[in-house]
């Protein structure tokens, strides 16, 4: 067993501090920083390089393709306001000709419905004019009768129906004229 002068000889204390073992700690500590470096050179470093390049190739790529892509919006955006602007242009004819051809059909059929008014006016002024003239006949028949019965009433034994309907065919006549 340790003994106390053993103790006093050997003092017991971190050994990182004994000034002793100064050399050799450097030495792996020496060996051990170049180890880290070359891994960290040779491993690493080319690693986390290609890395790099592969994300700076990526997002180039990436903006190309993007800036691609909004060239080929901005082409079917022009494209699609040429289309809107053509199919507003075609709406407008078509309109157009929609209310043209709905015009000529409106005064079509208003001549023809003006057409057919004037045929049925033209009828029915015939058919007035033959009323009115069985009308006037039917009047100067009953005004014969009248007169005949009248004469007879008043000249008992005079009574000629054919002098009556000449009295009233002239009077008849020399008023309508």
């Amino acid at each position: 067993m340790a003994t106390a002068t053993d103790a006093a000889e050997n003092p017991v204390g971190i050994p990182q501090l004994d000034f002793s073992t100064f050399p050799n700690q450097i030495f792996w500590l020496i060996v051990a920083l170049l180890a880290i470096y070359i891994v960290v050179k040779r491993i690493a470093i080319p690693r986390i390089g290609g890395i790099l390049e592969q994300r700076a190739a990526r997002m180039e790529s990436d903006l190309e393709l993007a800036e691609e892509l909004s060239k080929q919006a901005a082409t079917l955006e022009e494209e699609s306001r040429a289309m809107i602007a053509e199919a507003k242009s075609e709406a407008e004819k078509i309109s157009a000709k929609a209310r043209d051809e709905v015009r000529q059909l409106t005064e079509s059929a208003m001549d023809e419905v003006s057409y057919r008014i004037s045929g049925m006016t033209a009828v029915a002024e015939a058919r007035i004019e033959e009323i009115r003239r069985n009308a006037q006949e039917g009047i100067v028949e009953i005004a014969q009768d009248a007169a005949y019965e009248i004469v007879a009433l008043l000249l008992p034994g005079k009574e000629d129906r054919t002098a009556a309907a000449e009295s009233v065919r002239g009077q008849a006549g020399g008023e309508t004229q």
